[in-house]
């Protein structure tokens, strides 16, 4: 007659049964991959106002990315720059004296490596001479 150690089976299935999940594709800290999540802007719209021949500075456009990641900025078209989330005309706007505001439009892009996120910004220029 045998004798069995009930409680030496339960242990043993135990062991067989979490040797067998972690073999068998459950994902283990060292497998995960990091998902890499698009830069955000702050603000889902923007719009300037600012008075001709007073600056080129325009305003902030900023964005956050969720993974720390370090953000580039670029601007089109090349009527614009930015430089340290800080939006500029190239040339200080000087609009003629029979024009009382002008429109311009300007597309941001932030990338963080790999992602993108695209903002379209409104600048209206009124002439303090008008």
């Amino acid at each position: 007659m045998f004798a069995f150690n009930l409680n030496l089976i339960k242990i043993t299935i135990l062991i067989l049964f979490i040797y067998n999940l972690t073999g068998c594709g459950i994902a283990s800290k060292d497998n995960l991959e990091e998902v890499n999540i698009a830069p955000k802007f702050k603000k889902s719209n923007y719009l300037f106002t600012l008075r001709d021949n007073e600056t080129r500075l325009i305003g902030k456009v900023s964005a956050t990315d969720p993974d720390n990641d370090i953000l580039e900025y670029t601007v089109t078209p090349n009527t614009f720059l930015i430089v340290n989330e800080r939006l500029r005309f190239t040339v200080t706007p000087n609009l003629s004296a029979d024009i009382a505001t002008q429109n311009y439009q300007a597309s941001v892009t932030v990338s963080d490596g790999e992602l993108i996120a695209t903002q379209s910004i409104a600048i209206i220029v009124i002439n303090i001479d008008y």
